[in-house]
């Protein structure tokens, strides 16, 4: 399931928690997106991010999103 199906459901309200497979999705795509941008476009999608996965803003930046991008080199 991509990002943006993803919040498509959320937003409708079908929204009962993501699996961990759903879960590592959503990392992956908005590690991509966030690698990107420039500052003030990463803070909404950290915002995002832990609005979908339900993470602690701290733990969601430097535990998934950017040892994902890490990972990735």
């Amino acid at each position: 399931m991509k990002l943006n199906e993803i919040l498509d459901v959320y937003q409708r309200g079908d929204f009962m928690g993501l699996s961990l497979k759903e879960k590592r999705a959503v990392v992956k795509e908005a590690s991509k997106r966030y690698k990107k941008v420039k500052k003030k476009e990463k803070g909404k999608i950290l915002d995002e991010f832990v609005k979908l996965t339900g993470y602690n803003r701290c733990y969601a930046l430097w535990n998934r999103m950017i040892s994902y991008i890490i990972l990735m080199r």
